[in-house]
This record gives C-alpha cells, structure tokens and sequence, in this order.
C-alpha cells in the first residue's frame, strides 16, 4: 500500500486519540521551512501499555500494514503486544507512519518535549522537535539528503536569531 501523505490527517488522529508525541522528521523541517519533500509521518512517541491503546485508537479503522514486512500484522490486536517496541513502521491510508522511542543521539519522548516548539493544528498544540534538535538530528543521520535539509534548517535558524537581533 503506498498512498500520498495525509500528514495533517494523521497528525488529527494522534491528537484526538491523547497520543503523547512528537513531530520529528521531514514534516517537522517543512513547518520551519526546509523545501525538502517527505513521504512520511516521523513521531517520537512512548510504547506503553497506555500509549499503545491510544494509538490503536488513532488507527482505529484505517487499512494498515506493516512498512518493512507485509506478511506482519501492522499494528497488533492486543496493545499489550506494542508494550516495549523500539520502533514501528506503517503504511496506512493516510500515508506512512514512523513511530520511534528515541531518537539518536537525543533520546526518548521526556527529552524531546523539554526542547520542543509548540504549533497549533486547528487550535489544536502539538509538539515539534525544537529547530536545533532538528538540525543535531540531520547531521547525527548523515545522509545526503539530511545533510542537505540540515544545511537549509542552520540558514534558517540563522535568519531567525538574525531577525530576533534586529526588533
């Protein structure tokens, strides 16, 4: 199943169903201007037993499947099973989804948050990686196309704090 990214959809999903994240990635880098298209969804989210029936809540009725493996289940029936994942991959009708329970070299969803920006979604807060941990992350991934968003996301920043140093 490879469907075009619904980011906002899924984004509605999460919040509605209480899914503690946040935004990382490629869609986080578009929200503060890098120019580089994404074909997913990057979260950083908790796999407890709490947060794993929200997210099955959030997920409730779309066709799912497994990202790295279609013989898998995409998400399991029982939440209990999602307890303790590092990691889980999904293509969905909206659209990839990657779930992560770190993110290297920050660390988990508490770390994340402390530094993270707030946006609003139809009024709605969300949490996205702060600019400069966007950035700490391109450049700890190294590839091309990270370094590349990482380059655009430091002018960026720089034309912030340059803006912010002139009011």
């Amino acid at each position: 199943m490879k469907t075009p990214l619904q980011s906002e959809a899924l984004l509605k999903r999460l919040q509605s169903a209480g899914v503690d994240f946040v935004l990382i990635g490629g869609v986080a880098a578009t929200l503060y201007g890098a120019s580089e298209p994404t074909v997913d969804l990057d979260v950083c989210v908790r796999f407890d037993l709490e947060h794993a029936q929200r997210l099955q809540q959030a997920l409730l009725g779309l066709r799912i499947e497994n990202a790295h493996n279609r013989a898998r289940a995409g998400l399991p029936e029982d939440p209990k099973e999602l307890v303790g994942f590092r990691n889980l991959y999904l293509n969905t009708e909206l659209g990839r989804l990657d779930m992560l329970s770190e993110v290297q070299p920050l660390g988990e969803l508490p770390r994340l948050k402390a530094s993270a920006e707030t946006f609003l979604l139809d009024e709605s807060p969300i949490h996205i990686i702060s600019l400069d941990d966007l950035i700490t992350v391109k450049e700890f991934v190294r590839r091309p196309k990270d370094l590349l968003v990482a380059t655009q996301l430091r002018a960026i920043r720089d034309r912030l704090r340059h803006g912010a140093a002139e009011d």
